[in-house]
């Protein structure tokens, strides 16, 4: 996805955490390097898998976001 300096990076790990990361505050890669890993950008992802990233372009307390398991835990 596409995303500007002024967006926050969201991810949803297994365990039903939310991380959140304003993208500025993302590594910048090298024309030659192939990025790096969530796992290194984000402390709390190191134990659990990340299910999904979002990009939030701003938070208003008119929006949700609904983050349902498959064992039907809600959060």
């Amino acid at each position: 996805f596409v995303a500007s300096t002024d967006d926050t990076l969201l991810v949803l790990t297994a365990d039903g955490r939310a991380l959140s990361l304003p993208i500025r505050d993302v590594p910048e890669g090298g024309a030659s390097t192939r990025g790096r890993p969530l796992r290194q950008i984000f402390e709390g992802v190191r134990t659990t898998d990340v299910v999904a990233v979002l990009r939030v372009a701003e938070f208003r307390p008119d929006r949700f976001l609904l983050f349902a398991t498959a064992g039907g835990t809600v959060k």
